[in-house]
């Protein structure tokens, strides 16, 4: 199957609720994992970038832990740490790979198997030259995962059709996408908007990660405060302002 921007609904996919997942993006426009080399094509002058191609749990890296896993940075060099303890130094995969044509190649790293009943914490330093620009830490403890919720904009138009996402996820202490395989988010709309999307929302189903849309009443402005709850991780909450039409001018 050649990859496509996004997973997209098909009458003529094979899935048994007719998605095709061949997208870098899901249907809610998140990156997936397959999306983290195209995130580090940019130069880390602008913005440095550490990307793993796996999931930091409990037990072990996800996908299934292989002679090398991949992580996308467009740093030059990358410090790799379990627990503190320095455990290597990764370099892009450049040369005759797979890779060696991209302005910024993955890197190939090992990382050992994880041992039972262990919760390490993994911590990766970026460097360009002697510099360090950047630093990622992903956490394997459960006790410290949350629900996280960010909006895509700070304002919307109160003309009935703006609207701004509303993307919630499962996130370990650092920030990082946690898969979380069962239970729902319920969302909470207050102000003057309408909600747009499935409530409450199926969460273990997508893995721990989802979307809905906050979209503004014709003429009604003021604040409008959307929450989202999970009994397991607990609330997240986002505020946006619905404003008057500006005739003659678009809201930056």
């Amino acid at each position: 199957m050649s990859p496509a921007g996004f997973d997209y609904a098909s009458l003529q996919s094979l899935d048994h609720d007719t998605v095709k997942w061949a997208g870098v993006m899901d249907g809610f426009r998140v990156p997936k994992p397959g999306a983290a080399i195209y995130q580090s094509q940019v130069d880390p002058g602008i913005r440095p970038v550490i990307v793993p191609v796996f999931f930091w749990e409990p037990t072990g890296v996800f996908p299934i832990p292989a002679p090398t896993t991949m992580i996308a940075s467009n740093c030059q060099r990358l410090e790799i740490f379990i627990n503190g303890a320095h455990l290597t130094t990764g370099r892009p995969a450049t040369g005759p790979s797979l890779y060696g044509d991209l302005a910024y190649p993955p890197f190939l790293v090992h990382l050992p198997a994880r041992v039972p009943g262990t919760m390490p914490e993994l911590m990766i330093e970026g460097y360009v030259g002697s510099q360090q620009v950047t630093e990622l830490r992903m956490s394997s403890n459960l006790a410290h995962d949350t629900l996280a919720m960010a909006v895509d904009d700070a304002a919307i138009v109160a003309d009935g059709s703006d609207a701004t996402r509303a993307v919630f996820r499962a996130v370990d202490e650092y920030g990082n996408l946690r898969r979380y395989p069962a239970g729902q988010v319920t969302l909470t709309l207050t102000g003057p908007a309408a909600l747009i999307g499935d409530n409450p929302f199926a969460f273990g189903d997508y893995g721990g990660l989802g979307a809905a849309w906050i979209r503004s009443l014709p003429g009604q402005t003021g604040t409008i405060t959307l929450t989202a709850s999970q009994p397991e991780l607990g609330q997240a909450q986002v505020q946006v302002r619905s404003v008057p039409p500006t005739r003659g001018s678009q809201l930056a």
